[in-house]
């Protein structure tokens, strides 16, 4: 295994770790707000400096990653479209996130915006186990 193996083999681990924190304590932000009360508000409070401190590591260790992986020579256009999608539907996590953290409700309450949050996030997750099972199916030549 050499350098740039390692680079990526952290890279990938940072990006998922990154991941299930944010993913994580979307969840459990959003069984706080079903619960509601003071306890989902202390939550709240809690959590909240997880979200800015996760985003960049996302954001960064994911293009680092994209580059990677669309320049290999495993990447199709399969790959190419599934990878678009997901990181269009992190975008859109991403400014729901920046949004919610900003405004008060917008016609969307707590419990349904964080519901909708927590579905991207399950959906991003599945996203990047087909991208693996895509790559490896390459790699094997199927």
């Amino acid at each position: 295994m050499g350098g740039d193996d390692v680079f990526f083999l952290i890279a990938r681990w940072l990006h998922a770790l990154a991941a299930a924190a944010w993913v994580g304590g979307g969840l459990l932000l959003f069984l706080g707000r079903l619960r509601g009360g003071e306890q989902a508000s202390a939550l709240s409070r809690a959590l909240r400096p997880l979200f800015p401190l996760v985003a960049p590591v996302l954001v960064l260790t994911g293009i680092v990653l994209t580059f990677h992986r669309l320049t290999a020579p495993t990447a199709s256009g399969v790959y190419g479209a599934v990878l678009g999608v997901k990181i269009a539907l992190a975008l859109g996590l991403f400014l729901m996130a920046h949004r919610a953290s900003r405004a008060t409700s917008q016609g969307i309450g707590p419990g349904r915006r964080w519901g909708l949050f927590l579905l991207g996030g399950v959906v991003i997750y599945f996203l990047a186990e087909l991208l693996q099972a895509l790559t490896e199916a390459a790699l094997r030549g199927r």
